[in-house]
């Protein structure tokens, strides 16, 4: 049965209620009418048999019965018996077994179900203790024909209506999981082709299949996204990790083959060292990310002194700066408490720092301000450099992402990294840019409760 289709199933579950309940009605139908039938008889015939007695007198020491007495009237036969059961009067219907003995007060039936005849006998005083038993007969009435017929018909038919009921039960069946057999056809495309591209689009509907098929959808939109940044992190990866490679191994091979002095071979362990450093951030971000994907990165929150925080990364920034000539300026507020892990905030603030040194214009100024408001702690870091186009502002979040490859530096990791930080900590980072004018990142971060 498990290996039964489900619209099967469906089908011989509605045939075989469908059977249930013609065979129950067929049932309620028979033994209704029959009971019927045998009431409506046997209220006719003994109505009959007892009017008879009104034309039965015993007088003057004989029976006198009345010329009104009608031997056969309604289709009942009417017989009078004395008490030795003497035939006195009347008359039998041809054919009737006129062994039957007398039983007063009892209807009985005989002979076969198409010719059945119905039997009626009643003993009573007719005066002076004269006993006489009067026997009415009935044949098999029309209507007991009719009905009779009418179940043939009803037997002959039953199997035929099972059919038909099976037929559109199936029909009504398919119809109902066309639906269902698309997500299934649709599903078995995706498997065996590789293809997330494809959908199952059925037409808008409110039932239960709909929602399905368009939940089906959006698992699938979830799943083509994340596979397309799978590999495009993974292609970025890959790219970001080459270069830095070819540059160590370039160099350690000029320096192997070089004859000249050790000066030579220092500045080329100075390019390995200063590349391998760069790799080694890029791998602890790559590994960051990938933990906090796998939801394995654990924030060790404490209560901190943001003000102090900021004020430190913003000394470091001024170190970094120095080299572009941009001024880093502060406006921090004092006793700004949250809940945090200070290293990842360290490094959540640097990062905005660095891409505010980074892409800041040359002579430039970066601003970093700190205030409480609303019962979090707000933290704006501007620069006045390049800016960001409204096309990239979303983009920026991505991993790798960098608008200008050949004005960018750096792995494309620190945004989404320190957006990510602000997240595990209940905050968030957003930003304001004009192009070609400068950019605002603004840090909302939860207070420390009091």
């Amino acid at each position: 049965m498990k290996r039964i289709s489900i619209k099967l199933r469906v089908t011989f579950w509605f045939t075989f209620i469908m059977i249930i309940l013609f065979a129950a009605m067929l049932f309620f139908l028979i033994s209704a009418s029959e009971r019927t039938v045998y009431e409506e008889t046997k209220l006719k015939l003994t109505d009959a048999v007892d009017d008879s007695f009104k034309e039965i007198d015993y007088r003057f020491g004989r029976l006198d019965i009345d010329d009104d007495l009608d031997y056969y009237n309604d289709g009942v036969y009417i017989a009078v018996y004395d008490s030795d059961g003497k035939l006195l009067y009347g008359r039998l219907p041809t054919g009737f077994d006129r062994s039957l003995k007398l039983s007063s007060d009892e209807l009985q039936t005989i002979g076969s179900s198409e010719q059945a005849q119905y039997v009626y006998d009643l003993t009573r005083d007719v005066g002076k203790g004269y006993m006489v038993t009067v026997r009415g007969v009935m044949t098999a009435s029309g209507s007991e024909h009719a009905f009779s017929a009418i179940v043939k018909l009803a037997l002959v038919t039953f199997p035929i209506l099972i059919v038909i009921a099976a037929v559109v039960g199936y029909w009504i069946t398919r119809s109902a999981f066309k639906p269902v057999k698309r997500i299934a056809d649709s599903a078995e495309m995706i498997n065996s082709g590789q293809d997330l591209t494809k959908r199952i689009g059925l037409a808008d509907g409110g039932d239960e299949i709909h929602k399905l098929a368009n939940e089906f959808d959006l698992m699938l939109d979830r799943l083509q996204e994340s596979f397309e940044n799978e590999k495009r992190f993974t292609s970025d990866a890959s790219h970001e990790l080459r270069t830095p490679m070819a540059v160590i191994i370039s160099e350690a091979e000029a320096a192997l083959e070089s004859d000249e002095t050790i000066g030579v071979a220092r500045k080329s362990l100075e390019s390995i060292h200063a590349t391998a450093e760069e790799m080694s951030r890029l791998i602890s971000c790559l590994l960051m990310l990938s933990r906090a994907d796998k939801g394995h990165l654990k924030v060790n929150k404490e209560r901190l002194d943001l003000s102090e925080i900021v004020s430190g990364v913003t000394e470091q920034a001024g170190e970094l700066a120095s080299d572009k000539d941009i001024i880093v300026v502060s406006d921090i507020e004092q006793d700004v408490f949250v809940d945090g892990d200070t290293t990842m905030l360290i490094r959540m603030l640097l990062n905005l720092c660095e891409n505010g040194i980074k892409y800041g214009r040359v002579g430039g100024e970066l601003k970093v301000t700190l205030k409480s408001e609303n019962g979090n702690a707000v933290c704006d870091i501007e620069d006045n450099g390049i800016g960001i186009s409204e096309e990239h502002l979303e983009k920026i979040w991505g991993r790798f992402f960098r608008a200008d490859e050949s004005r960018s530096s750096g792995n494309g990791l620190g945004l989404p990294l320190a957006r990510y930080i602000a997240n595990a900590h209940d905050g968030d980072i957003s930003v304001v840019s004009t192009l070609g004018e400068g950019s605002v990142f603004t840090v909302v971060l939860p207070l420390a409760d009091l």
